[in-house]
């Protein structure tokens, strides 16, 4: 239990067992080496900055994460809770090679790549906000990872620059796509499925630079 105003850090491997609390209104810090943080977790305020998340997790309960730094490659699920919020921040790649990122709360992709590879996947049954204007990347070997916006979810493009879902990482989109701002360029490919909109406001583009399916 962390009070208000102070700090757990985990600054070394560590592990959190599946039935663990961190509670308190208090932070947590991951800073250095690997976190495997297991089971369904609710937490006030948890600050990844450095090293690796690993672990199947779910964060519940009104937690508060944000992803500056470090790195979630590892095999596994983080699932945000639909009472959770996600903001991904900072200059540097966030990287989450062969894992499975499961969207049923908030996410808000701020700044900085979102990058993948060995078959990761973003499956947004939520909301996903972005104002990055930055890209989804593929890495390393193994199968591409895709974006899926599951039918109810929403994605809202904000920034007035471009993301680039980059070849050959696909957005395929059952729910609402909103291009409110820039470009939203879908450079990997995917399909628009017959439950999908895509509403693209005066000003704004939605390019296919690529090999697109729309049902």
């Amino acid at each position: 239990s962390t009070a208000a105003g102070a700090t757990t850090l985990f600054s070394n491997s560590y592990t959190i067992a599946d039935g663990s609390s961190l509670t308190g209104a208090g932070s947590y810090v991951l800073s250095a080496g690997t976190l495997t943080l297991s089971g369904n977790i609710s937490v006030t305020t948890f600050n990844h900055t450095n090293g690796v998340l690993a672990g199947t997790q779910t964060f519940g309960g009104g937690s508060n994460l944000t992803w500056s730094g470090g790195n979630w490659n590892s095999g596994g699920t983080t699932t945000i809770g639909p009472s959770a919020t996600l903001t991904i921040v900072g200059a540097s790649e966030h990287d989450y090679y062969g894992r499975a990122i499961v969207n049923n709360g908030t996410v808000n992709w701020n700044v900085g790549q979102i990058r993948s590879g060995n078959s990761g996947s973003i499956i947004n049954n939520a909301r996903w906000n972005d104002a990055a204007d930055s890209s989804y990347q593929y890495i390393t070997a193994g199968n591409a990872p895709y974006f899926l916006n599951a039918a109810g979810a929403v994605y809202t493009k904000s920034g007035t620059g471009t993301t680039l879902f980059a070849n050959p990482v696909p957005l395929y989109n059952d729910g609402f796509v909103n291009v409110l701002a820039g470009t939203l360029e879908l450079n990997g490919g995917g399909v628009n499925s017959a439950t999908g909109v895509i509403s693209t406001a005066a000003g704004a583009t939605t390019l296919f630079s690529n090999s697109y399916t729309i049902a």
